[in-house]
């Protein structure tokens, strides 16, 4: 979220420009400043490359709803501006819809008076500043304890300390299993509350318990993602078993009353040899804490390991991920003349997400080279928040 001296800056999403126009004219004397998309196509165009700090949204466009919008907000660089949506349907499941996919507020159209559109716009920024704020002290807190009070696994400081020791004192490489339920967590937050997701969490600690040897440790590395160290993997015929039996473990359906919210898990392996980043830059990868909720427009089916990964040697199953590569790797940042050290977060046919070694600001065009296979290549930046940026294959 930005904090611009000129005012916060509002995304107007609505495919009717008359009323655009007005809500942008309105917000403008009110000392917002205002940027415009009529769809999710018009979207992608700019938004990770824009900032913004609220998004007011319509929910019926032309050919989609405000859900697919959500979706493309959700997996940008501007994911935690609060969403408020505008309707003119009276439809008391439009709004109940609405809430659960997380937005902020929910406003009739037939209804809106401009007066107090700012202040609901003001709430809403300041309450999910309070909210982002609350979070990480929360995750602050909840780290420097050796034990998670929630689920009984050890907490991300005590895990990555008996991680270390461990791999200090192995004759071979150690694996680390990911288990990642953050999406579902977040969800759970959202529709039913803290009581509910910390009930959530405890059900998936103890389905993670059940398929998992007595001597494994565990470690809640962030919101809903959580490591284990696992006692008794020798071989790739031992790790393919362990990853299904956890798929299979963790895809369920949680139920809160007549409510029902169903789960699956992103498994990932973490080979801990890797030199390129730290460990704790390793586990941030995979767990990080920023997490969005499934949105309405849809949502992915369970995740399993191909037969060709289960078949794999341990150190390449990460490696042979269709959808995203997501082990760190050193590169340079190249400018001209000058170059900016940074590592490889996430690689896909598209583009990279990149984090630098030191804050730089970045130009629009420049070129990176990869210090494992010493290829270069043309990106164009998409955005860029402190060290971390993301770019687009040229």
């Amino acid at each position: 979220m930005t904090a611009s001296a000129d005012g916060p800056i509002i995304l107007i999403v609505d495919d009717d420009p008359d009323f655009r126009e007005i809500l942008s004219g309105v917000l403008r004397r009110n000392n917002f400043q205002t940027i415009e998309a009529t769809n999710t196509e018009e979207l992608r165009g700019f938004v990770d490359s824009s900032e913004f700090d609220c998004v007011l949204l319509d929910y019926r466009l032309d050919g989609e709803t405000a859900f697919h919008v959500m979706d493309v907000l959700s997996g940008s660089a501007n994911a935690d501006a609060p969403v408020i949506m505008m309707t003119a349907s009276q439809e008391q499941s439009v709004a109940i819809k609405a809430f659960r996919s997380g937005v902020s507020d929910f406003l009739p159209k037939t209804s809106l008076g401009f007066r107090d559109l700012g202040n609901v716009i003001r709430k809403a920024i300041e309450d999910k500043r309070r909210s982002l704020s609350e979070q990480y002290e929360l995750e602050r807190l909840r780290q420097e304890r050796a034990i998670d009070i929630v689920t009984g696994t050890f907490s991300r400081k005590e895990f990555e300390k008996r991680l270390r020791a461990g791999r200090a004192t192995a004759a071979s490489p150690q694996l680390v299993i990911v288990a990642s339920m953050n999406r579902f967590y977040a969800e759970a937050l959202q529709r039913f509350g803290q009581k509910q997701a910390d009930t959530f969490l405890r059900e998936t600690v103890k389905r993670m318990r059940d398929c998992s040897d007595p001597e494994d440790i565990w470690g809640r590395i962030s919101g809903g993602a959580f490591a284990c160290l696992p006692s008794a993997i020798s071989d790739r015929a031992k790790l393919r078993d362990r990853l299904n039996a956890l798929t299979e473990a963790l895809t369920f359906v949680f139920r809160v009353g007549s409510a029902t919210m169903e789960a699956h898990p992103e498994t990932s392996v973490l080979d801990t040899s890797d030199e390129t980043a730290s460990l704790s830059e390793q586990l941030d990868q995979f767990g990080e804490i920023a997490a969005q909720p499934v949105t309405q427009a849809g949502a992915e089916g369970p995740k399993s390991v191909p037969q060709e990964e289960a078949n794999a040697e341990p150190e390449q199953v990460e490696r042979r991920r269709e959808r995203r590569n997501r082990v760190l790797k050193a590169a340079k940042i190249l400018i001209g003349p000058s170059t900016i050290d940074c590592v490889v977060r996430d690689t896909s046919d598209l583009g990279m997400r990149l984090r630098l070694e030191q804050y730089a600001p970045l130009v629009s065009n420049f070129s990176i080279y990869l210090a494992e296979t010493g290829e270069k290549r043309p990106v164009v930046l998409r955005w860029q928040r402190g060290r971390e940026c993301g770019v687009e294959f040229v």
